[in-house]
């Protein structure tokens, strides 16, 4: 009986783990490790369609300080040979830490919120996991170090110097750096020969554990090793920092019943670096809290872990700056000397104009006997001019099909255009003709106010014209709704208002201003032309003027960019199911396009045409005019060539005088 049910039980057994077997891979897949080269796709944040150029400008801002900030402090401890001490060494060794884990991950971030561009290779993945990983090691490090230094000045401040010599202090910030390299050397040691199973990174930027969470297998030893590195690493920092800190509270309080000075010195030499520390640490305890909560949205998550990389940064050569008075005269210092340099080169003392003040315009060398002619040019062009946008203003006012948004902001455009003509040509054929240079105090003002506002509105209307541009093609079912009378109105307005306001900020500097001369060295008049012959320096213009330029053309610039790589996206997808919609898109986006990019070559011109000292004075100040010249007159053209429904109002409108006449 026994020996007859042992096989049922056997073959029992076999039926009953194939069917175990066949339940536990059901559902299975194969997943085939990715082949080099790798490129991975970072989550990023979640970006609202509008928010881009916001968020690019406000990352690009953050950086622009984190540049400066830390490269003037880099340079002050250079330049200046009594900041060279073991304190401002170390100093000089942070900020170069903070520059390096701010450029591993901010511009990274730009381009992502700019275009939308979320892809990295293999290779700079690894690079900017490295360098953030460096970067949050070797700023504890680092401020160990100077913790060390400051214990000793403290403490020991009679052995101080025999203490932290030169070597020492090498051997100091070398040992900094090699602990950071080498910890994070070790880390990212254990990637080699790690399969991967995917390409997306769960993260803002990319780090060791981000993708290794992509390997096709556990990653015990990389996991073990990492935690212990972070243990040990903040945990041996700490401890050396709370001893230094604890013995110089010691020391401070002991001494100090003596002396008080020694007090307010440990606290200026010691504040902040503690300061800073603390500062870091917040980043970091807030990054550990956000994973705590689960219901905390991922883009608020995710900005809690760059904390680190755009907070410290930014905010440490302030605190530097603001703390540390060595550092602080020293900044006052070169910064009164370049002023001084700069603006008492070639000064002579002259008494101040009194009112009424007439100025005389260098303007164009004319030979004798060429000022008709070029008097007649000047008329031609003002002709074409007056001829080609007053044209193209009377046409969007009488054609009732021409109400649209794109039309009136064209019209506005064009009235710009005439300002700026209006403001220079004119003075030029009287120049031309009569050979007359003079010009008073209230035109000269009232001229550079109109050649300025030109110049700022022609950007602010472009820009309104590309966002209008961008809705039109990317958003063309809501078109209508989005773009109505009341927001039409607000947009053309909006871009008056910043241009009148950027320039009347800009010439509420010439209030109350001594002129010491009355020799414009230009052709017309502008806000440099005449704070030139300013008695004193004029240094809150200066910094404002290019500080609003460059802000102006840069945030124009950014938009028109913006709008247009979105419009080129959409044109690019939904043309492939209705090739119209690509005509329709360079119809409409073209002439805004030529018009700017003829705007900025102008622009560059100018620009360029200075760093020719040989070149001669009658050509350069013939380009510094290109703008308000070539623009004007060829701006209607380009719209009456490429808007198909412009050109047929102006055919018609033609046609109808003629029969009329």
């Amino acid at each position: 009986m026994v020996m007859t049910s042992l096989p049922d039980t056997v073959v029992v057994d076999k039926h009953q783990k194939t069917a175990t077997k066949l339940l536990l891979m059901e559902n299975i897949t194969v997943v085939v490790p990715l082949k080099q080269p790798i490129t991975f796709v970072l989550e990023g944040f979640y970006v609202p369609p509008g928010y881009g150029s916001l968020l690019f400008f406000l990352a690009l801002l953050d950086f622009v300080v984190v540049l400066l900030g830390n490269g003037t402090v880099m340079l002050i401890i250079i330049i200046d040979r009594s900041l060279h001490r073991p304190m401002f060494v170390m100093v000089w060794n942070l900020v170069a830490c903070d520059l390096l884990g701010a450029t591993t991950v901010v511009p990274q971030l730009m381009i992502h919120f700019l275009t939308g561009e979320r892809r990295i290779s293999f290779s700079h993945a690894i690079a900017q996991g490295f360098c953030v990983h460096t970067y949050g090691i070797a700023v504890q490090t680092i401020l160990c170090a100077m913790a060390y230094d400051r214990y000793i000045a403290v403490c020991e401040p009679l052995r101080y110097h025999s203490i932290m010599t030169s070597v020492r202090l090498i051997f100091s910030c070398a040992l900094a750096w090699f602990i950071a390299l080498l910890g994070t050397g070790v880390l990212f040691y254990f990637h080699i020969d790690v399969p991967l199973c995917g390409n997306i990174i769960q993260h803002v930027y990319c780090s060791n554990r981000a993708i290794l969470n992509l390997a096709c297998e556990p990653t015990p030893e990389n996991n073990i090793y990492g935690l212990f590195l972070s243990w040990t690493v903040n945990t041996t920092i700490f401890i050396v920092i709370a001893f230094s800190y604890i013995k110089i509270l010691q020391a401070s309080v002991t001494k100090g019943k003596a002396d008080s000075s020694i007090r307010s010195k440990a606290f200026q030499t010691c504040a902040s670096h503690l300061i800073v520390y603390v500062l870091y640490k917040l980043g970091v305890v807030i990054i550990v809290l956000s994973h705590r909560f689960p219901s905390m949205s991922q883009n608020i998550k995710k900005f809690c872990s760059i904390l680190i990389v755009i907070i410290p940064p930014a905010v440490n050569p302030i605190i530097y700056g603001l703390v540390i008075t060595e550092l602080r005269k020293s900044i006052i210092k070169l910064f009164r000397l370049k002023t001084k340099l700069l603006l008492m080169e070639n000064i002579t003392v002259v008494a101040p104009l009194k009112q009424p003040i007439t100025f005389v315009l260098e303007g164009f060398y004319v030979p004798p006997g060429y000022g008709s002619l070029l008097f007649f040019l000047a008329l031609l062009d003002f002709v074409v001019v007056l001829l080609g946008n007053g044209m193209v203003m009377l046409i969007i006012i009488i054609e009732r099909s021409l109400h649209r948004p794109m039309f009136v902001m064209v019209w506005n455009l064009a009235a710009c255009d005439l300002l700026g003509v209006i403001a220079v040509i004119p003075r030029f054929m009287i120049h031309f003709l009569t050979g007359q240079r003079r010009i008073a105090y209230g035109h000269a003002i009232a001229q550079a106010f109109c050649v300025h506002t030109y110049g700022a509105a022609v950007q602010t209307i472009l820009c309104a014209m590309a966002y209008d541009r961008y809705i039109a093609v990317c958003e063309p079912l809501r078109y209508h709704s989005i773009m109505t009378s009341t927001r039409l109105i607000f947009s053309c307005a909006l871009a008056w208002f910043i241009a009148l306001l950027c320039i009347g900020v800009l010439f509420y500097f010439h209030i109350n201003v001594p002129l010491c001369g009355n020799v414009l060295q230009h052709i017309y008049c502008s806000n440099r032309a005449i704070l030139k012959l300013a008695c004193g320096p004029t240094t809150l213009n200066n910094i404002y003027g290019l500080s609003m330029s460059w802000s102006l053309s840069t945030s124009v610039f950014i938009v028109i960019a913006f709008s247009y790589i979105k419009i080129l996206q959409a044109t690019v997808t939904k043309g492939k199911a209705d090739s119209s919609i690509r005509s329709k898109a360079f119809q409409t986006c073209a002439s805004h396009l030529v018009v700017y990019v003829l705007f900025e070559i102008a622009s560059a011109i100018i620009v360029l045409s200075h760093r020719f000292p040989s070149m001669s004075q009658n050509i350069k100040k013939f380009l510094s005019i290109l703008t308000v010249i070539i623009p004007p007159a060829v701006n209607p053209i380009i719209y009456g060539l490429v808007i198909t429904e412009l050109r047929k109002s102006i055919i018609k409108l033609f046609r109808l005088t003629v029969r009329q006449i």
